[in-house]
């Protein structure tokens, strides 16, 4: 009678098992499979956002590069003090216009954008310093310009040799 109840259980206890294994296997690869397609597809749609995000913070770096910023401002009829307001305004402008480019690239990316953008202020206001409010704009267009040239290394050519860098990551 034992034997008779083990012969019929263990054939289904053997199958069951089986059947067990293999659904299992298959709902993991299933599984796998889903969670590629979603990051292929995730991908897909973030990394075009991405570039543009490294492409947006290229051309900030780039218009906010002193030589770029004297060549939009048309400071014939400015004096010195005048000029500096105008292109810190153009500055803080810019940069308020790619805040939100900061999700699509890393932390140290954004404070690279940052710390140029601070230093490209930092020597405005230096040049500044060697004027007087009254003095013709020319003369501080012809510090800030001095004062790059004088600098070891441009701050915004810096930030997008990273930038560029970390976007060849993404191919």
């Amino acid at each position: 009678m034992i034997l008779e109840i083990i012969q019929y259980t263990l054939p289904v206890l053997i199958v069951s098992v089986i059947f067990f294994l293999v659904v299992n296997a298959f709902l993991k690869s299933e599984d796998t499979r889903r969670k590629i397609s979603l990051s292929l597809e995730q991908d897909r749609l973030i990394i075009p956002l991405r570039l543009q995000a490294y492409e947006r913070l290229i051309l900030f770096l780039e218009r906010i590069t002193p030589d770029a910023l004297l060549l939009r401002v048309d400071y014939s009829q400015m004096n010195c003090r005048t000029l500096q307001g105008e292109l810190l305004r153009i500055i803080r402008s810019e940069l308020e216009h790619n805040y939100t480019q900061q999700l699509y690239i890393s932390s140290e990316a954004w404070q690279r954008v940052k710390l140029a953008r601070d230093k490209i202020i930092q020597l405005i206001n230096m040049a500044t310093e060697g004027t007087t409010a009254g003095m013709p704009a020319q003369a501080l267009a012809h510090n800030i310009m001095t004062r790059m040239m004088n600098e070891e290394k441009n701050p915004c050519t810096e930030a997008i040799e990273f930038l560029k860098k970390e976007a060849r990551t993404l191919f």
